[in-house]
């Protein structure tokens, strides 16, 4: 069953910084701010993907978190955007 996860993450090395990066993108990730990624993943590979995040990490110095909010817990989530690109993304309720 997959999961939504938020990856977030404070890296001081550019270089290892944006290793994290490519690897979270090349793992399907949408990019939603400078350092924050979601993913939606089976719970035996986000195991993978926290291995592999940890073995970047050691190259430099930094924090990487995983969070996992519930289904519940996710839905509760507002975004306030004036951002074009997500406005775009956006669609109202519909209106019965």
């Amino acid at each position: 069953m997959k999961e939504k996860v938020l990856i977030v993450y404070d890296i001081s090395e550019d270089e290892v910084r944006d290793e994290v990066r490519d690897y979270l993108k090349n793992m399907g990730g949408r990019w939603l701010q400078y350092s924050v990624f979601e993913l939606e993943l089976e719970q035996d590979l986000l195991e993978e993907v926290a291995g592999v995040l940890r073995r970047i990490l050691r190259k430099g110095t930094g924090d990487i978190r995983i969070l996992r909010p519930c289904k519940r817990c996710y839905t509760e989530i507002t975004h306030i955007t004036t951002r074009r690109r997500d406005l775009t993304e956006w669609k109202p309720p519909r209106i019965i």
